[in-house]
């Protein structure tokens, strides 16, 4: 198992522009007093989304680091991927060397996608040490909301209406618990690793 850091954050999934969302908190054209407070329930939320999902809603870059290279394929522990731009690894010797994008195939026809060696080719092998592979990638389902399932983008929006609606929330187990019609529109898009 490896660990996914965040190297480039994506833009805003909706904000207090958002008509659909301002329809549904009953918020006039310019009625913009909580404009500001609306737009950061809009990113917790989207990102409260992203984790229960286990997927990247809008275009971003991620890195996932390794302790080495799996037999066979490497599980990219993300979905979904639109590319990967770099494999590295720390050789025998204690250098990073930057993997020829020939001898790798990125496979997106399973959940979550995968990275193959070639065909004839196989992983190269890495000093044995902790952090010794990156794979730098470009996830998310697109640029902007209408590349985003519908049923995800009006779950983000129905949590941003509960959140405005009763600030102090619903928790179970410390963790903001998701209303029942948010589960229910994000179920099918759940991703279980």
């Amino acid at each position: 198992m490896g660990s996914l850091t965040l190297t480039q954050a994506p833009a805003a999934l909706i904000d207090a522009s958002d008509q659909v969302l301002r329809e549904q908190l009953s918020l006039a054209p310019d009625d913009t007093g909580k404009d500001q407070a609306v737009s950061a329930y809009c990113l917790a939320a989207a990102a409260h989304v992203e984790g229960y999902l286990r997927r990247r809603l809008l275009t971003q870059e991620v890195r996932l680091t390794l302790d080495g290279f799996c037999r066979g394929a490497v599980d990219l522990q993300v979905d979904p991927v639109q590319s990967v731009d770099e494999v590295r690894y720390v050789d025998g010797a204690g250098t990073q060397q930057v993997l020829d994008a020939s001898r790798y195939r990125l496979v997106t026809n399973c959940t979550p996608a995968e990275l193959h060696p070639a065909y004839g080719y196989s992983w190269p092998v890495p000093r044995l040490d902790r952090g010794v592979v990156e794979i730098d990638m470009t996830v998310g389902f697109g640029a902007t909301a209408a590349a985003v399932p519908a049923e995800i983008v009006q779950a983000v929006r129905m949590l941003v209406v509960d959140w405005v609606d009763y600030p102090e929330g619903a928790a179970m187990d410390g963790k903001p618990a998701l209303p029942f019609t948010v589960k229910t529109l994000l179920a099918k898009w759940r991703l279980w690793l």
